[in-house]
């Protein structure tokens, strides 16, 4: 019992501390920042990168596009484009991958309503998670990239479920806040690069453990935009989030998944996101062996394409292998759709580690 208390006192200290540290490093750089100009000046950055990941995809063939589409993407040696994975985690401190700070749970984080902590918390955070990242001689395994699954966006609507404690509580204005501070200190408020790129997760609705990856409720517009939606909106009008994870579940009889109208009609073409579309991981094989939805891998490739899914997060790398391949040659799936997922993808990537890429 001692040796526990004393690992948790230290442990609590250490946050403390560090996060004293960072908020007078935030202090000290950020003070009176202008989001609104900052967020502009990234996107001018990105379009720029987006023009070169554009150029490098026009090199590419089919199967080096193929290798880049799933979240453990292979390095591509003839173009200098390192292997990728965009699995890591960061809701609450950088998670499995060595020695970092943990904070507070993000539901004790929003019991303070102190937007500023957050963003100073989050920043620390955005730091450690790059020095960790840059101090690694080749940071390319799994929990070692900068593409942080993190945060947590969905609303707390039962006490019985068990993950209330990733989330910001049952308030959509409350949650709205709290992200948009947590996302815009894990990004950073360099005009060219971000220190880290954060995912706002899981879009959307995914507010149950036991049958989310079979369930599809029935919601109204209205609920979805003035309870579900909010949090997410503020994400990337107000914070520019650059990454948007799909839930397992669907709403409306539709995995979140292949949503076409969630994530290009509402996401894209009415918020402006500018960022990468990742699937939850596994969702893609659970459009078939869960939901039903589709009968084989071909059918959830297609429908994934052709919703606007920019990184295909899955355990079967043969679902991505032979799929597209089969799916474009048939017509189903344009080449230009295609490209445009890879060019988002590594217009992602580069925004975050930098232009070595």
């Amino acid at each position: 019992m001692k040796r526990l208390y004393s690992g948790v006192y230290l442990k609590c200290c250490c946050a403390v501390f560090s996060l004293f540290g960072a908020a007078s490093i935030y202090a000290a750089e950020q003070e009176g920042v202008d989001w609104s100009a900052i967020i502009e000046q990234q996107k001018e950055a990105q379009s720029v990168l987006r023009e070169k990941a554009d150029a490098l995809v026009g090199q590419m063939t089919q199967k080096e596009k193929i290798n880049l589409y799933s979240m453990s993407s292979k390095e591509i040696t003839r173009l200098d484009i390192p292997a990728h994975d965009w699995w890591n985690e960061a809701i609450h401190g950088v998670a499995r991958n060595g020695i970092a700070t943990q904070f507070p749970v993000s539901i004790s984080m929003a019991s303070t309503w102190d937007l500023e902590l957050i963003l100073q918390m989050a920043d620390a955070i955005g730091r450690e998670a790059r020095g960790i990242h840059n101090s690694r001689e080749n940071p390319t395994g799994r929990y070692e990239g900068l593409t942080l699954w993190s945060p947590t966006m969905n609303l707390a609507r039962d006490p019985r479920w068990g993950r209330n404690e990733e989330t910001y509580g049952e308030d959509p204005f409350l949650t709205s806040e709290m992200a948009v501070s947590y996302i815009r200190g894990l990004q950073g408020s360099d005009p060219k690069y971000y220190q880290a790129v954060a995912c706002a997760k899981h879009f959307i609705a995914n507010n149950s453990e036991e049958d989310r990856y079979t369930s599809a409720p029935m919601i109204s517009e209205r609920d979805l935009r003035e309870c579900y939606m909010p949090a997410f909106r503020a994400a990337v009008v107000d914070a520019n989030v650059q990454q948007v994870m799909t839930a397992y579940n669907g709403i409306n009889g539709i995995p979140c998944t292949v949503n076409r109208w969630l994530l290009t009609d509402v996401l894209r073409d009415e918020w402006g996101f500018s960022g990468s579309v990742v699937t939850d991981a596994g969702a893609p094989t659970r459009l078939f062996a869960d939901h039903h939805y589709v009968e084989n891998n071909a059918e959830g490739m297609t429908a994934m394409l052709n919703a606007g899914v920019d990184v295909v997060a899955d355990f079967n790398e043969n679902y991505i292998r032979y799929s597209i391949p089969s799916v474009i040659a048939d017509g189903r799936v344009s080449e230009k759709m295609f490209n445009r997922a890879i060019v988002q993808n590594l217009t992602t990537r580069t925004s975050g580690v930098g232009p070595n890429i």
